[in-house]
């Protein structure tokens, strides 16, 4: 997991300085993903790693994440972080 968020903050870095001076990534890291720590961004970004681990992390509110998203925001979920989000798609698969 760790490996590829330097991969993810590496891309940042290199578009921050490659684009023009009105383009900005703003980014964090965080361990805890709550309605508090996804205030103030557009884009939730899940790297991969274990799914086990997002899954049954307690400092990650699941709740909080689909109302990120319902409210317009974006989610990219990279291997396990994609396959972490389809374990709370409800209504579509069973």
């Amino acid at each position: 997991m760790e490996t590829s968020v330097d991969g993810i903050e590496e891309c940042l870095e290199e578009l921050n300085e490659n684009t023009s001076s009105k383009q900005h990534f703003n980014y964090s890291t965080t361990t805890v993903i709550d309605s508090n720590s996804l205030s103030g961004y557009d884009v939730l970004i899940v790297p991969g790693g274990e799914a086990s681990d997002y899954l049954e992390d307690d400092n990650i509110d699941s709740s909080a994440i689909k109302q990120f998203v319902n409210e317009g925001k974006g989610y990219l979920g990279i291997c396990a972080g994609a396959y972490a989000a389809s374990n709370y798609i409800d209504g579509y698969f069973e």
